[in-house]
């Protein structure tokens, strides 16, 4: 049995051609849009928040290899005695030093083997993992520590350290400095990484933002 098809109701292939592509294209979900400017925005500006707040580690990956050789501490309270215009060695913040002195005092971490010490005759305080039986507070040792040494008054991550001296044994707060032990400039080749991926968001986000008011 042959099917029954209406010859005159056939399209022909233009006709069918010309319908298919007059179809009314406002029935077609919308084409999806880009991030809103207010967010890539908020990127921006969070991955600048970012890049200050490691700046400085980034920095000190660049410090020389050897540590600046800062003296000892018991040597400039000698110096100090001829000449009282003698003045020690400056400081200076996110630098790789070697400080050589005498313990004034010692505190230990209960939960690890952290142990901060303060340096007699300079503000000096310094941070260093120590292993074997605890000593007390008040123990003098002469020790010689390499490591990153930072500005208190600019670093915030051990004003709580400096405080508990201030509180406990009547120490100045207003200004010193932490010698993190160890901690060489090599070791924070992190920073670079990291500043580079927050450099990327910034990067994309900027001419993604500069795209869309261009439309």
């Amino acid at each position: 049995m042959e099917p029954n098809i209406d010859v005159d109701r056939l399209m022909s292939e233009d006709e069918f051609a010309r319908q298919f592509f007059e179809t009314d294209l406002s029935d077609l979900p919308a084409p999806r849009r880009g991030r809103h400017p207010i967010l890539m925005v908020a990127v921006m500006v969070f991955s600048v928040v970012l890049m200050w707040l490691f700046h400085e580690e980034a920095f000190y990956f660049f410090e020389a290899k050897a540590p600046t050789d800062l003296g000892d501490t018991m040597r400039f309270r000698a110096d100090h005695r001829v000449n009282p215009a003698h003045r020690p060695p400056s400081f200076v913040h996110n630098t790789y030093v070697r400080l050589a002195g005498l313990t004034a005092f010692r505190t230990e971490s209960e939960s690890s083997n952290d142990v901060f010490l303060k340096l007699a005759y300079v503000p000096v305080y310094v941070h260093m993992k120590e292993t074997g039986p605890r000593r007390p507070s008040d123990s003098l040792v002469h020790l010689t520590v390499s490591g990153r040494l930072l500005d208190l008054r600019r670093s915030q991550d051990y004003r709580s350290v400096q405080r508990f001296y201030a509180q406990r044994f009547d120490l100045p707060t207003k200004s010193g400095f932490m010698l993190v032990a160890e901690a060489k400039p090599k070791s924070f080749w992190w920073a670079l990484p990291l500043q580079g991926l927050f450099l990327l968001f910034i990067v994309i986000n900027g001419a993604m933002l500069v795209r869309t008011f261009r439309r």
